[in-house]
């Protein structure tokens, strides 16, 4: 009788233990658990390089940018600043490949007049060198691009009249003409090409930098944003998932103590049946002898 006391106790610890641990570890998934956050809308990352290298003197950016925009479909604000981009595509074009011009120009300058002092050769060096910083400055500072072209123009012009007397042509300079006239020809046409790509810069100035003030603004790419863990799921992030996942196994024992109890008691239920039908067979017995 003891034993099936004990075995029920054991029983009833052990029904109450399990839905405390299935309770705790559904407690700790449900207060850890952080929903995934939405993809936040954007355009495609070729789009979005695509828009960035448009105000750049990369070759072909803004051709890309037509190609890119064309196979994309594009929604509000995205669409918005893709539309005044390709509105202004020619302009772009344009602008960038006259900054390449100047560049390449000012920097032929430099290279054809390295290491020479003749007559006025340093004050030309020193004029392209003035030229490709302005051209630096307009990548560096779109707001003033308009003031930095307009600056650059200036410079050019200065060039061309110091070349030209170089050169040996009429001007109000006193400078005395080269005795190299294959150089003296160079520096001239360098310092037309500087000068036309100078005047292109600076018709164009005003449409770069809003072409740049609409770049800043340009949504990024769509990327799915990582949940942050706070607070107590903070607290239990290191433990996760094996905390639940302990509780589940602690769970389980219960559940086996309950098993183990129910064939206990099954099997005194069996002796107690056959030690009530070995009694009964015994006083039938007696029962008889008396008779």
């Amino acid at each position: 009788m003891a034993k099936k006391a004990a075995n029920s106790t054991t029983f009833n610890i052990s029904a109450v233990l399990v839905p405390l641990f299935l309770a705790a570890a559904a407690a700790v998934i449900w207060l850890t658990y952080t929903p995934p956050q939405k993809a936040v809308s954007g355009p495609s990352p070729a789009l979005a390089a695509a828009v960035r290298d448009s105000i750049t003197a990369k070759p072909n950016a803004v051709e890309t940018l037509q190609r890119v925009a064309a196979s994309e479909s594009t929604t509000g604000a995205t669409e918005t600043a893709v539309r005044r981009l390709l509105d202004t595509a020619d302009q772009l074009q344009a602008f960038n490949g006259a900054v390449a011009r100047a560049g390449g120009a000012s920097a032929g300058i430099l290279d054809k007049t390295n290491g020479l002092d003749e007559s006025a050769l340093p004050e030309l060096r020193q004029g392209a060198t003035v030229a490709a910083t302005q051209l630096r400055a307009l990548r560096g500072a779109p707001d003033r691009a308009t003031a930095t072209a307009a600056e650059l123009v200036t410079v050019a012009n200065d060039l061309a009249v110091l070349a030209a007397a170089l050169n040996g042509d009429a001007t109000s300079l006193d400078v005395a003409a080269l005795n190299d006239n294959t150089l003296s020809a160079e520096l001239l046409d360098d310092t037309f090409v500087l000068r036309s790509a100078a005047e292109v810069v600076q018709s164009e100035a005003e449409t770069y930098a809003q072409a740049a003030a609409t770049v800043s603004t340009f949504p990024t790419p769509a990327a799915a944003t990582a949940a942050t863990a706070s607070g107590l799921a903070g607290t239990l992030a290191p433990v996760m998932p094996w905390l639940p996942i302990g509780l589940l196994v602690l769970a389980l024992i219960p559940v086996l103590t309950m098993v183990r109890s129910s064939a206990k008691d099954a099997e005194l239920r069996r002796v107690a049946l056959e030690q009530t039908d070995q009694n009964e067979r015994n006083q039938q017995a007696i029962l008889r002898l008396f008779d």
